[in-house]
């Protein structure tokens, strides 16, 4: 029976979590092999998707890359672990996981129109008002 070719979905998002981190942490092999004490071919085996980690290992792939485990297995519920995100924070990232790709993209024009205006705060009202026209929707009267 031929090989899946390519990496599985799980290992694909514990790979871009790990880039995601700041500092980012290695996803290869070798790395994850000595981290979790297991060998060469069980970390071969869930890169490829020929077998996929008993829960206990799929924990320590979690809270290795700062993942939910249920976000890991099947990429659904919350990226990231919330028990230390203030209620505020919490409340933006389930706004943010329901919005689609271009609403998300929308949002994060705004958020940085907010932050230029924290960090200088000479900037034009006009201008302003300018951005903001183009990152929200209209709205009916």
């Amino acid at each position: 029976m031929p090989k899946p070719a390519g990496k599985s979905a799980l290992w694909k998002r514990f790979e871009d979590a790990c880039a995601d981190l700041k500092p980012a942490k290695s996803s290869d092999q070798a790395t994850i092999q000595s981290k979790l004490n297991v060998s060469q071919s069980t970390v071969s085996n869930w890169k490829r998707g020929e077998k996929t980690p008993p829960i206990e290992r799929a924990l320590e792939l979690a809270e290795y890359a700062d993942l939910c485990v249920q976000f890991l297995y099947k990429g659904q519920g919350p990226r990231r672990p919330w028990g230390d995100m203030s209620r505020p924070l919490a409340k933006l990232v389930t706004v943010w996981e329901d919005l689609s790709a271009t609403d998300r993209d929308k949002l994060l024009e705004y958020a940085e129109l907010l932050r230029m205006r924290q960090s200088a705060p000479d900037i034009a009202a006009s201008q302003n008002v300018t951005l903001i026209r183009k990152t929200l929707p209209k709205t009916p009267p």
